[in-house]
């Protein structure tokens, strides 16, 4: 039942977060490689080898980054930072003009996907165990509702300027990069005592002076 997305401000703002991070990161996963294809002229070889080395590196993050990035900065401080790395990798693929940029965006990319993992965690944490199953599959409606419009939008986008309005075809990345950097600022409102698993002291990446607005 989507109606619990609404309960209060802290479940309105990750519910605001979630559809920023669902809106572009499928968008990405589409559109990126008729982007690479078609403005910058990679090789379907090319990309195969991209995506590949892509798969690794995932791999590699999920194992061995995850935890102890959790760990170190907690969930909240931890979802800032994807954000704004989902930022930088699609303001990289909107401004990209060589291959070896479209690759460095992309392995970024990686990174940005501990978006998910993060904010499962958190809402896990919002609720107990009679509220799980609920809380979860409102927020994976939200989510497959981002990602059904992300790609509408930004090829819309993408149509309205692929002959040179704006920055061209990479606007629909910077806009992208925008949204992205808007779910990072998001992500800083959180409070951190509710959203962590475990509570730290003097080391959250954001003030929590919102937390009692």
């Amino acid at each position: 039942e989507m109606s619990i997305l609404n309960r209060n401000r802290l479940f309105r703002t990750l519910a605001a977060v979630t559809f920023c991070t669902g809106f572009v990161y499928t968008s990405d996963a589409t559109l990126v490689v008729y982007y690479m294809e078609d403005s910058l002229g990679v090789s379907y070889q090319d990309v195969a080898s991209m995506f590949f080395t892509m798969a690794l590196l995932g791999i590699l993050v999920m194992v061995f980054v995850l935890k102890p990035a959790v760990r170190t900065l907690g969930e909240k401080g931890l979802l800032v930072v994807t954000c704004l790395c989902g930022a930088t990798h699609n303001a990289l693929y909107g401004v990209a003009a060589s291959r070896t940029t479209v690759f460095v965006a992309l392995c970024a990319s990686e990174f940005t996907s501990l978006t998910f993992p993060v904010q499962i965690s958190m809402r896990s944490n919002l609720v107990d165990e009679t509220e799980q199953g609920r809380v979860q599959g409102a927020f994976q409606s939200l989510t497959a509702v981002a990602d059904a419009v992300g790609p509408m939008v930004l090829q819309l986008i993408y149509h309205r300027t692929e002959h040179g309005a704006l920055f061209g075809p990479g606007t629909m990345f910077l806009f992208a990069a925008l949204v992205y950097f808007s779910g990072g600022l998001l992500s800083c409102s959180l409070p951190a005592k509710q959203v962590n698993s475990r509570t730290r002291s003097g080391d959250d990446l954001c003030s929590d002076s919102l937390e009692s607005a």
